[in-house]
């Protein structure tokens, strides 16, 4: 049977067979608040999961949660009145639809707006070119690899150093300006699609010290 509307609280249920005679079946079917999904945080992540999903949450039900990205389901791992966090599964690239269900009530919800939970993929580095440059930064250098995304969370990282914007080239090379450094050893150059998963792929960028120039001999010419 499909429930009708109805208003939060308890009603009976009762069964026919003919349409004409009902009997109360003495079971209680309760209805309560439709649980509206107002903000997910983030909406994008790496195809081989593992971010953490963040869900705000009006009139949840105090039941066990899971969590829906397109057709594959993990249950939650920590939820309140107000909140609900999960951690994204594997998934192939693209846009899914996130939904939550609670245990004891039927059906899927969506949130109200944005909907969507964006799977970027892992992408790979071969080289770099130029590998070194100043410790003042600046540098602008290509990384090569392959499946680099035009996303808007496209990033290079020069070693523990603060994220820096990727521009996107194509698919197998993007631009990236290293960040002042203090001279020394080579670090690690990584990129991310997502802006949370780096990947390095043994590629490393030496930061050199500033060079100052001292003498120019001759000092004059003809």
């Amino acid at each position: 049977c499909t429930a009708p509307p109805q208003a939060v609280g308890y009603v009976e249920v009762y069964f026919t067979t003919n349409g004409l005679d009902y009997f109360n079946t003495q079971q209680l079917l309760k209805y309560v608040a439709t649980p509206i999904l107002s903000l997910i945080i983030p909406q994008h992540g790496s195809v081989s999961g593992g971010n953490l999903v963040t869900v705000t949450v009006a009139d949840a039900p105090s039941s066990s949660s899971v969590c829906w990205f397109g057709e594959v389901a993990v249950v939650s791992t920590s939820s309140n009145a107000s909140h609900i966090t999960c951690s994204a599964p594997p998934h192939t690239a693209g846009e899914v639809e996130f939904k939550l269900a609670w245990s004891g009530m039927a059906g899927q919800v969506a949130a109200t707006k944005q909907p969507m939970f964006t799977y970027y993929r892992v992408p790979r580095i071969s080289r770099a070119r130029p590998s070194q440059g100043s410790s003042q930064g600046g540098t602008n250098v290509i990384v090569h690899g392959s499946d680099f995304q035009d996303s808007q969370y496209l990033s290079c990282k020069f070693g523990d150093a603060v994220k820096t914007r990727g521009r996107w080239i194509n698919n197998s090379a993007v631009e990236c300006i290293s960040p002042s450094h203090p001279p020394g050893d080579s670090i690690q150059l990584k990129v991310t699609n997502d802006g949370s998963h780096f990947v390095d792929g043994a590629v490393h960028f030496k930061f050199l010290s500033r060079l100052t120039l001292q003498s120019i001999s001759p000092s004059k010419g003809p």
